[in-house]
């Protein structure tokens, strides 16, 4: 699924990951861990810190992504032992540049390494102690069908209908409309989970989107919970009565 960039950093760094970083950093800013407190002023530990540990978090995050993707099969420590080496692994040198460049706290490899190491496991514990084990994160939304990838953030939502407009497919959600240049049969093959049948040769309704049939000199139509009424073609009406998209008072007679 293509994601925007907002998207994408909501996902990495959820509004609740983003508090904890500053309530974090104000508290160490006010404490001066590791000789800080000598060795900057107010505003330089609080610049010093919230770099350190807005990359730190960062770089958590997404080892946890990482380690819970790779190993979604594993137990929980074997995915927490992943996600420790491979923070470590990126964030280490990342650190010992930062305080090099920026004359940080005369810290030893071998103390740096300890606590960039442990940090992750002391992070992991706590999700295995108060939260669910087996999420690395907020939990993932049902997947959308791919089609929904083409349309702005704003119109994603509940598909209802799909349909042919000159040159371009039209797509209706529960939260408007959009449409996008390329074929049916293309739209077609990008409606994966969601349960729907074409009714027409230019037309495509969803399951839940049907709220009633209706005859009008001779023709058939399925009206849609926004008020649209969509054609049904002879050639789909005996598959769209077989799997019940018609009202009662509307279906075929046997025989």
């Amino acid at each position: 699924m293509r994601l925007t960039l907002g998207e994408l950093v909501r996902r990495i760094l959820p509004p609740r990951l983003v508090a904890s970083w500053f309530l974090i950093t104000v508290v160490v800013t006010a404490i001066g861990p590791f000789a800080t407190y000598q060795q900057f002023g107010t505003l330089g530990r609080l610049g010093y810190w919230a770099l350190v540990l807005g990359v730190a978090i960062l770089f958590c995050a997404l080892a946890f992504r990482a380690a819970w993707r790779l190993c979604a099969a594993h137990p929980f420590w074997l995915r927490l032992l992943l996600a420790s080496a491979l923070f470590t692994a990126v964030f280490l040198p990342v650190q010992w540049f930062i305080m090099l460049t920026l004359r940080g706290p005369a810290v030893g490899l071998e103390h740096l390494v300890l606590v960039v190491a442990t940090a992750p496991l002391a992070v992991g514990m706590m999700k295995y102690l108060w939260l669910d084990p087996n999420m690395p994160g907020p939990p993932e939304t049902a997947p959308q069908p791919r089609i929904l990838d083409r349309v702005t953030p704003e119109k994603r939502g509940t598909l209802l209908h799909v349909s042919v407009d000159d040159h371009y497919v039209e797509l209706l959600t529960d939260r408007g409309k959009s449409q996008i240049l390329m074929r049916f049969s293309d739209a077609m093959s990008e409606l994966d989970g969601v349960e729907g049948m074409q009714v027409h040769r230019s037309h495509w309704v969803a399951r839940g989107a049907v709220r009633d049939s209706r005859r009008r000199n001779g023709k058939l139509f399925l009206m849609l919970v926004d008020g649209s009424e969509v054609p049904v073609s002879r050639g789909f009406q005996k598959a769209v009565t077989e799997r019940g998209y018609l009202h009662a008072s509307h279906r075929a007679p046997n025989g």
